[in-house]
């Protein structure tokens, strides 16, 4: 009754298509996906596909960028899963409508989770430096002065100019318009060169907002008492993520139950790109 291979594809399918009218966090950093599917390794070692340098011709040969074998080690770490006990369906009818409602889920939790790890990593792997708090000091209301603290550090940084996004926690999503700056998505001319997700823009910032943003302890991680809101500034090439396997479906027979688990499953990995620990600000309560 349940082909593997279709289950996969058709999740596979609707991720493909998701991505290409949103703006997921998963698709604002490096992706080595197109690198590293199918291959049989549990890590890319490879070049690391980060910044160049423009320079003035001719060029010597002292300018040369070497893409080292292995420059940049991103282990598939990272095994995520969507499991479901699926009961015995005789009308084909009903096994369309089921294999329908369980890949739109299945596609949602694996973004979700892709969302999550890279918005954690990021969080972890940010220099000491680049954690701050919010200018308002009384309300911890998200105001102008953030967006542009981030953005000075980002630029004393050298990131590049392009690709700047800011990800932003659900109650400081709706004090966004209160800002004077801010352009929300409905109030810029070209709304259909940007992507669903990006809800506005502001000092360089492609604006999301992440309904799943952690919660960060005092001195900004991931780790103690976790009771600060944080938002997280970064641009493209701070990290790296890719999928070893992208999607993999198992599926086993309970015969005392008349039923089959099904477990659509993805393996991948994150990672912090060297020496781009400074691409990244975290901006939280105080």
């Amino acid at each position: 009754m349940f082909n593997p291979q279709i289950w996969s594809a058709e999740t596979q399918r609707l991720m493909n298509e998701e991505l290409k009218i949103k703006k997921r966090i998963v698709s604002t950093v490096v992706d080595y996906t197109a690198l590293a599917k199918g291959k049989k390794a549990d890590a890319y070692n490879g070049p690391s596909l980060g910044d160049v340098t423009v320079y003035d011709m001719p060029i010597s040969s002292g300018n040369f960028q070497a893409l080292a074998e292995n420059d940049y080690n991103l282990p598939f770490d990272i095994k995520k899963g969507v499991p479901v006990m699926i009961s015995d369906i005789d009308d084909a009818m009903s096994v369309l409508a089921t294999r329908k409602v369980y890949t739109s889920k299945a596609k949602d939790g694996l973004l979700d989770g892709y969302d999550t790890t890279i918005i954690e990593k990021i969080i972890t792997g940010v220099n000491s430096s680049q954690k701050i708090t919010k200018a308002d000091t009384s309300g911890n209301k998200i105001s102008e002065a953030d967006f542009k603290a981030a953005r000075k550090l980002l630029n004393k940084a050298g990131a590049p100019l392009k690709e700047r996004y800011a990800v932003v926690n659900v109650d400081d999503e709706s004090e966004l318009t209160s800002i004077p700056n801010f352009v929300s998505r409905d109030k810029i001319a070209d709304s259909v060169a940007i992507k669903e997700g990006v809800v506005g823009r502001i000092h360089g910032f492609d604006v999301i907002m992440f309904s799943d943003m952690p919660l960060v302890n005092s001195g900004g991680a991931l780790s103690g008492t976790q009771n600060k809101k944080v938002n997280v500034f970064y641009q493209k090439n701070v990290l790296g993520f890719g999928r070893q396997k992208e999607f993999g479906v198992k599926i086993q027979p309970q015969a005392g139950s008349a039923s089959d688990l099904l477990n659509t499953y993805s393996v991948y990995g994150a990672k912090m790109h060297t020496g781009k620990d400074k691409y990244a600000v975290t901006v939280r309560d105080n």
